[in-house]
């Protein structure tokens, strides 16, 4: 491990012990005010938050692991039930109207797809910032100045797709390339997933 993410690991871990976990709550989204559609909610008191888009085959609780390691970073989250982009401007609405200042897209596969649908369509300039994990093929370029971590397994099998979106997305951008085929969230659970949870949460501090 990089001594920087050895250290960088050290401190994180001293904050989360500071800050309570609370409870997830369910929500409603308001889509095009025509449609109803649930979500969690992690609250947290400070004023950065992320919309968390999973991948097809999971759920919105399949991020609580990693919602509640942002909540004790004084990280407000909504996972979403429906990966779409319409879903993702709604959180991005939800969040802004809960005092929310700093709003990172954080989308994995298909839901990395549906976070850069959203960025593309963000014409009030919402979102500070995307992470993608082994995201589907996508089009960032116009959104220049938004900060853009594309991270992927080397045999994953949307890497093509991945290094194909990051290839197109306008700076900054940043891709990480870990070992090994883990698709997506799975990354979380790999051996590298402490040193992947301290660059999420490093990048969302950074912006």
């Amino acid at each position: 491990m990089r001594p920087f993410l050895q250290s960088l690991l050290i401190v994180l871990a001293t904050l989360e012990l500071a800050n309570p976990v609370t409870a997830q709550e369910k929500i409603t989204l308001s889509i095009r005010d025509v449609l109803q559609r649930p979500a969690l909610h992690f609250p947290a008191l400070g004023k950065k938050s992320s919309a968390l888009v999973h991948q097809s085959g999971w759920s919105a609780d399949s991020w609580t692991p990693l919602a509640e390691r942002l909540q004790r970073h004084g990280v407000s989250s909504v996972s979403l039930v429906f990966a779409s982009s319409d879903d993702v401007l709604a959180a991005v609405e939800f969040l802004r109207a809960n005092g929310s200042e700093d709003i990172t897209l954080i989308g994995a596969s298909i839901g990395g797809g549906a976070a850069l649908q959203a960025l593309r369509r963000d014409a009030q300039q919402r979102i500070s910032n995307v992470i993608l994990l082994g995201t589907s093929e996508g089009d960032s370029s116009e959104a220049v100045g938004i900060p853009k971590l594309f991270v992927v397994s080397e045999n994953d099998f949307f890497a093509g797709r991945t290094h194909a979106s990051y290839a197109k997305a306008s700076s900054p951008k940043r891709l990480i390339l870990y070992p090994g085929s883990a698709h997506g969230q799975e990354m979380l659970d790999a051996s590298y997933g402490e040193s992947l949870v301290a660059e999420i949460l490093a990048t969302i501090a950074a912006d």
